[in-house]
């Protein structure tokens, strides 16, 4: 009796594990997205970034960009040194 309960048990972890191995291998299949990378799109977000740097108009936008983070970048300087001074009042 022990024995043949050994082998019912192993064969029905084994029919599980199948069962459970293609059950997943089905979900993969029929419910995931493949990512597939376009090679048409690929190149033509290189050649938009090219067009991007070689138009003069589009290098203005990028360096006011730049401006406008120096500028928060000094409102930054401006609020810490207004708070240092709030707290250097308190203190006092």
């Amino acid at each position: 009796m022990d024995f043949s309960w050994f082998i019912q048990m192993t064969i029905l972890s084994f029919i599980t594990i199948v069962l459970i191995h293609y059950l997943y291998v089905y979900f993969i299949d029929n419910f995931t997205e493949s990512k597939i990378k376009d090679p048409e799109i690929v190149h033509s977000n290189y050649n938009e970034i090219i067009n991007i740097t070689q138009n003069p108009i589009e290098n203005a936008k990028v360096i006011n960009y730049n401006e406008e983070t120096t500028h928060n970048m000094n409102m930054e300087d401006e609020l810490k040194k207004y708070l240092q001074q709030q707290m250097t009042e308190q203190l006092n």
